[in-house]
């Protein structure tokens, strides 16, 4: 590990109203909600997480100088704080936008796999269960770039993204090389905080999967 080494720091964004009743969020939806409560509270722990990262927790990372968001809502309020409490610029680009689930929107998961019981199967497998969600490929298509992007342009600084869970899942599941039903058992809770490191080689590994907000709630803001 080196000065030269890089990082992604992956962070997901809190609960909606919708998450809390167990229903499908997207990224290209009519409705696009707000944190409820519960998730403006998690992010703060998130973002408060952060403020140590480079300086008492992951001392030999950099300490955060880049700040990428995704557009959808609920996302931009944990990027919004990410960027007043690290004091970053945010950049909002398309390619975090969460994946695109179409008529699923708002309905229970439950019943979702009870109608398309294969249907996380079939996504991993190239063959979304319902026409209107967004195939995997097309994630794939965005967020490799996206991610190259970052190893080439920020090389030897940190790079945090506030973003989804399926974008997490993606990411990892591209640069980490792991298959897509592991991944897919993987759990990212509301909140969390996931962090890749490239090194001078190129090559990827993980630093930290799924920090939970609860780790900042209890630091609070890193002070001088």
């Amino acid at each position: 590990m080196t000065s030269k080494d890089t990082y992604m720091v992956i962070v997901r964004h809190g609960a909606t109203r919708y998450t809390e009743a167990g229903c499908l969020c997207g990224g290209s939806d009519e409705i696009d909600p707000e944190l409820s409560e519960a998730g403006l509270k998690q992010i703060n722990g998130a973002a408060s997480l952060a403020t140590h990262f480079g300086r008492d927790v992951i001392e030999r990372m950099p300490i955060p100088e880049v700040l990428y968001g995704s557009p959808v809502k609920r996302a931009h309020q944990l990027a919004c704080l990410l960027s007043e409490k690290l004091n970053l610029p945010l950049q909002t680009v398309e390619p975090l936008r969460e994946i695109g689930v179409g008529e699923a929107f708002g309905k229970p998961m439950d019943e979702i796999l009870k109608l398309y019981p294969q249907a996380i199967d079939d996504w991993i497998d190239g063959k979304p269960a319902w026409e209107t969600l967004e195939h995997v490929d097309s994630m794939t298509d965005r967020l490799v770039p996206f991610a190259n992007k970052i190893w080439e342009e920020h090389a030897g600084q940190t790079v945090v993204l506030a973003c989804h869970e399926v974008i997490t899942r993606v990411l990892l599941g591209t640069q980490l090389k792991i298959p897509g039903r592991e991944l897919m058992r993987m759990d990212i809770p509301l909140a969390s905080t996931t962090i890749l490191r490239r090194d001078s080689r190129g090559k990827i590994f993980l630093v930290a999967l799924a920090l939970d907000c609860s780790l900042g709630h209890a630091l609070g803001d890193f002070h001088e």
